[in-house]
């Protein structure tokens, strides 16, 4: 990936509190939990098979949240691009917005035909 140029490192492309806000049948934001940690595991608490210590996590989250990309999802990116950075993206260039080095390209590429 080429280097992000400043004005776009840390831009954010949903509100602080994460993408969904309940509207949508009462989605939720992602919810990261620690089942266990390298700290449990040093305190003795996986002792139960001895040699055997692990971290593990899991993600709460509606199905919709993060695991697919709709329509809907990608015109968000684009507005939020728009507003962003000033550009406007034609109707043509909306498919080739595909992943995080098209977004840094294609914006990059309106912002200098201005």
């Amino acid at each position: 990936m080429e280097a992000w140029p400043e004005e776009m490192v840390g831009a954010s492309f949903a509100d602080r509190h994460g993408p969904q806000t309940g509207l949508f049948g009462g989605r939720w934001n992602p919810i990261h939990t620690m089942l266990a940690t390298g700290t449990d595991a040093v305190a003795g608490r996986q002792d139960k098979i001895p040699g055997i210590r692990y971290a593990d996590d899991a993600i709460n989250m509606p199905v919709q949240c993060a695991t697919h990309w709709d329509s809907l999802g990608h015109m968000r990116l684009v507005v939020e691009l728009e507003e962003e950075f000033g550009v406007s993206f034609p109707t043509y260039l909306l498919p080739e917005i595909l992943d995080a080095d098209s977004i840094v390209r294609e914006t990059l590429k309106l912002k200098a035909e201005q």
